[in-house]
């Protein structure tokens, strides 16, 4: 069977990214080829992630994602390749219309892979316009008005581009079963027969290969893109605002680079909070990993964040808001973590201390979070993918 693989971006250190890699890898082990087909280079991007015998290749015109040169590309790879499915990793671009229009679908089908919460785009907007500076102004009386017209706007393309990707695909994969209600709200008369639902993958063996689990510091790490709309980087820094003091023995972390690592180092600089060192893009996290303890999400949305499993696969204890689904998927409250009520910003202050100051506790949840991630291991999650391609 040949696999082909469809992504925006590719190679990075994005959830996306590193799913497609080691999925891609796991099938070509397993005596399947493989393929990929990037839109766009990742800034940063590494290729030793991606076994040397998937071969990768990128659409000719980077610059219109479903031009008719593309479109051709795409329709001759499938058939010179003998293409026989296509997994599309790509939900939030124009790459739907480009799929639409391919007349020699493979005869396995489409099957479109849903990287986060099917509402994603429509809470971020939420966030982002309930937390709008209005001013004093006329204009700050005015644009609140237009807010529901603008969320009506979102909420209809969304639909739009569900429906034609759910039309298109022969399945449709969601990262948890518990993300089916908001699917529903985006399309109608959904076949439940036609959704599966597979968490991403975490490549362990690759884990365990950087050696076993160090002492661990007094360090607290956030890692991900520095997108605030959506990480709400903000959010985690006023609760360490608020914890610092009391803790001057530890530190926060924070991992990862985006759009508003410099408005986010400047609120840092004028609020006077201490021990946070943003550290920037790294080729490789799993060190920090190792030597970290606790790991905090304060994220608008998510989907499906690897990055908690790969902190809890080396003892990293999360802490995240249940902002998202899956939050209970990956964690066991109280037991490999805390899940807390998204925003109670009080709540989530008092369980960070608690961790922080009681090292048996501590040292417990790590343990429990270490042997919880095995769940998600890449040998179990290819089992679920071969059983829905039989």
């Amino acid at each position: 069977m040949h696999i082909l693989f469809i992504n925006y971006n590719f190679p990075g250190q994005g959830g996306v990214e590193t799913a497609t890699a080691t999925l891609a890898n796991a099938f070509q082990r397993s005596g399947k080829i493989v393929s990929i087909i990037k839109f766009r280079n990742t800034e940063n991007g590494d290729n030793s992630k991606i076994d040397p015998s998937v071969k990768v290749d990128q659409f000719p015109d980077t610059q219109k994602l479903d031009s008719q040169i593309n479109l051709v590309f795409l329709q001759n790879y499938i058939c010179e390749g003998e293409v026989d499915l296509i997994i599309n990793q790509e939900i939030y671009s124009d790459m739907y219309l480009l799929l639409q229009r391919v007349n020699n679908r493979p005869k396995r089908g489409i099957i479109t892979v849903e990287h986060n919460a099917p509402d994603a785009k429509i809470e971020i907007l939420k966030n982002y316009l309930n937390n709008e500076k209005r001013g004093n102004s006329l204009k700050g009386y005015i644009k609140p008005m237009f807010h529901p017209y603008l969320l009506y706007r979102a909420t209809q393309h969304e639909k739009k581009r569900h429906k034609i990707l759910y039309e298109i695909s022969s399945k449709y994969v969601l990262l948890s079963k518990k993300y089916v209600g908001k699917f529903e709200y985006l399309i109608s008369d959904v076949n439940l027969t036609k959704l599966c639902f597979i968490p991403n993958p975490t490549n362990f063996d690759l884990l365990k290969a950087e050696g076993g689990i160090l002492k661990k510091k007094k360090t607290i790490i956030f890692v991900g893109r520095l997108d605030n709309p959506q990480k709400g980087i903000d959010r985690l820094l006023k609760v360490w605002k608020a914890v610092f003091s009391e803790h001057p023995s530890w530190e926060l972390l924070i991992i990862g680079d985006g759009p508003d690592r410099k408005m986010l180092e400047e609120y840092v600089s004028a609020k006077g909070i201490q021990r946070v060192n943003f550290l920037g893009h790294q080729t490789s996290v799993i060190n920090f990993y190792r030597n970290a303890s606790i790991i905090c999400l304060t994220s608008t949305v998510e989907g499906f964040p690897m990055v908690l499993i790969e902190a809890m696969a080396q003892g990293v204890v999360p802490v995240v808001y249940k902002s998202f689904k899956a939050a209970s998927d990956i964690i066991e409250n109280n037991i490999s973590g805390f899940t807390i009520e998204a925003f109670n910003e009080d709540y989530y202050i008092s369980k960070l201390k608690l961790l922080m100051s009681n090292a048996e506790m501590l040292h417990q949840m790590s343990a429990n979070a270490k042997s919880h991630a095995d769940r998600f291991n890449i040998s179990r999650t290819l089992e679920r993918w071969e059983q829905m391609l039989e």
